[in-house]
């Protein structure tokens, strides 16, 4: 016991690091210590105690050091008399009634002279938390419910252990699988990181003898091929070509490149009349050019994609690329006729009109009518999540067999911005506007930067 002015202080070891001298800090906890809410006490590496009690004065609390001397150091035999007690008494109470100096605990198996041991061994057999409820409430209801959990979990238990699953699954090089259950009837699909293609669309299933139907696809570098529009704004009877160019970068050689019209749009699902040529800029590059045609003068407006065909026909690359009216038809409000957002990002697309308001607007995704959104120029979407990607049109009532109509493009990555991996968890680095995989976290960076994180370059 260590006496504080008039008052004693019961230490109690606390262990805690003292910073500065690394002696080992053991916390007090005050016994009626007056105008003292904090105590350490010091165990310093050189042998000896320091203590220090901060005192809470009414102008400023201050630390005092307390030295050590026989005139406050005491022996503890861990007895308080009822002068030195905190506590309170109530009527009729008094310190000796809670005081019993001859007191042994005892930590041998409990005991109750009003519960007999054979009606014990009946009820809950050796089942020792339904015998301790017994024992500490004379309740044969009660310590009955206990044994009835303990027994139901036992059998949940039992339930849920021994099943029977398929083999874990390891990720393909340079991409990742996604379990969704292991039993009978679980799928797992595989996905690429960016800059890498998947050899093929594959669903595994978990079949009846515990084996992942099908084999794993694998994921090869990504051939880096382009697909670029010059003129994709152009008028119906405006005599210029648009030209579509495709280009393999100078690792890439595909065995051969061609142009189709990737989504019907109302013009039809062939290409238009156009030529295709080759590029010599660039191996094995190719370049659709599509004149004003005067018998099918909207055929040229549309989704078309740039292919790259990969060892025969088996695997191919597809860019796709937008055409659209831009006088009598109506064109984006931005001027973008591609967008990329984030699971969770807020979308507007709008549209106009050249020199006028759109009128009678209707809408369409991937093909289908959305007729809440008749006559808007506008729409706002909150929270997007992937079913929201696909291919808007906007048209005039009944125009769109005119292709007096836009297209706009909408890319959904899985994981909200600034995210990206399994779960999401993946905190994305790309600088200067750089699209971040929603898989691998690589960024692909705009014209004029470069990098891993874009960091590096300037606007051309």
């Amino acid at each position: 016991m260590l006496e504080v002015g008039n008052k004693d202080v019961v230490l109690q070891a606390r262990n805690l690091p003292l910073s500065g001298n690394g002696a080992t800090v053991i916390k007090a906890v005050g016994i009626c210590v007056a105008n003292a809410d904090t105590i350490h006490v010091a165990v310093v590496p050189t042998g000896g105690l320091d203590v220090w009690v901060k005192v809470n004065l009414a102008s400023s609390p201050q630390w005092q050091q307390v030295l050590f001397s026989p005139s406050n150091t005491l022996p503890f035999n861990g007895v308080i008399d009822e002068t030195e007690s905190c506590f309170y008494y109530g009527p009729g109470e008094s310190h000796g009634g809670f005081t019993n100096l001859f007191f042994v605990p005892s930590f041998g198996p409990p005991t109750n002279p009003n519960v007999p041991q054979a009606d014990i061994d009946a009820l809950c057999g050796s089942n020792e938390f339904c015998a301790f409820d017994y024992l500490a409430t004379e309740d044969a209801t009660f310590a009955g419910r206990t044994l009835a959990y303990f027994e139901q979990m036992d059998m949940i238990s039992a339930a849920t252990t021994g099943f029977d699953t398929c083999s874990p699954l390891t990720n393909p090089t340079n991409g990742i699988v996604l379990i969704a259950s292991g039993l009978v009837g679980g799928t797992a699909t595989y996905q690429c990181f960016q800059g890498f293609l998947i050899s093929e669309e594959v669903t595994r299933i978990c079949q009846g003898d515990f084996q992942w139907s099908g084999s794993a696809p694998t994921c090869t570098a990504d051939p880096n091929f382009s697909c670029i529009i010059k003129r994709p704004f152009v008028g119906a009877k405006e005599d210029k070509d648009v030209f579509i160019y495709a280009l393999p970068s100078s690792t890439f050689n595909p065995s051969d490149v061609c142009f189709v019209r990737s989504f019907d749009t109302g013009a039809g699902k062939s290409l238009p009349p156009s030529k295709v040529s080759n590029v010599n800029i660039v191996s094995n590059g190719k370049v659709l050019s599509i004149p004003l045609s005067d018998k099918r003068q909207g055929r040229r407006f549309g989704v078309f994609a740039c292919v790259a065909q990969i060892d025969g026909c088996d695997e191919k690359v597809e860019v796709r690329a937008v055409v659209t009216a831009d006088r009598k038809g109506l064109i984006p409000t931005d001027g973008r006729i591609t967008r990329t957002v984030s699971v969770g990002d807020k979308v507007k697309i709008a549209v106009t009109r050249p020199n006028k308001a759109p009128q009678r607007t209707r809408w369409l995704k991937n093909g289908n009518h959305i007729p809440n959104w008749n006559g808007r120029n506008y729409v706002i979407l909150k929270d997007v999540t992937l079913k929201d990607q696909g291919i808007y049109e906007v048209f005039r009532r009944g125009r769109r067999l005119l292709n007096q109509h836009t297209m706009i493009i909408l890319y959904i990555r899985a994981c909200p911005k600034g995210s990206f991996g399994i779960g999401c968890f993946g905190i994305c680095s790309c600088q200067n506007g750089g699209l971040c995989d929603e898989l691998s976290g690589k960024c692909t960076c705009p014209p004029g930067f470069f990098g891993t994180s874009c960091e590096s370059g300037k606007y051309m």
